[in-house]
């Protein structure tokens, strides 16, 4: 199984990803787990133990004209990932998985719902954003871990 992990812009939003990834891991743990995330977050994903691969996606940069977008769905298309978690609220990104012929398509219900296969509700009230990436997966199936916490990863290098 190939799935695709669709990070939020921020590093901090990354980090708190984390768990997320982790429970993605621990249901499908022979997956191919690949995180779609833009430039400046590429490092800190590809220290994660839980990821395998990282594909940059800079829609405001090398991923902004309508022919870089067509390349892009080609790539998503020869991939063949079987699914993928939205953990970032983007109508476009969404709308060109679903060109890239991603099966099963999971994400919150937004203006993006039309093009997921799955559209879980919001919650109701205000989450940390730990709590908020982790309740998609919840909505999904998987089980609540008891105290998510998140973990930062890296380098003796960067140490």
């Amino acid at each position: 199984m190939k799935i695709l992990v669709v990070t939020k812009n921020w590093l901090g939003d990354i980090l708190f990803e984390e768990p997320a990834i982790r429970m993605i891991r621990e249901r499908y743990p022979e997956a191919e787990i690949v995180c779609l995330c833009p430039p400046r977050c590429r490092e800190i994903l590809e220290k994660n133990p839980h990821v395998n691969r990282v594909i940059e996606f800079d829609e405001r940069g090398a991923q902004r004209s309508i022919g870089s977008k067509v390349h892009f769905i080609s790539q998503l298309r020869k991939n063949k990932f079987d699914k993928a978690y939205l953990f970032h609220r983007s109508k476009t990104r969404a709308f060109l998985f679903w060109l890239g012929g991603i099966r099963e398509r999971v994400g919150y219900k937004t203006k993006s719902a039309w093009f997921l296969t799955r559209a879980v509700p919001e919650p109701e009230k205000s989450l940390h954003h730990l709590d908020h990436f982790v309740n998609l997966l919840v909505q999904d199936g998987f089980k609540k871990p008891e105290n998510p916490s998140y973990q930062f990863y890296f380098s003796a290098e960067d140490r």
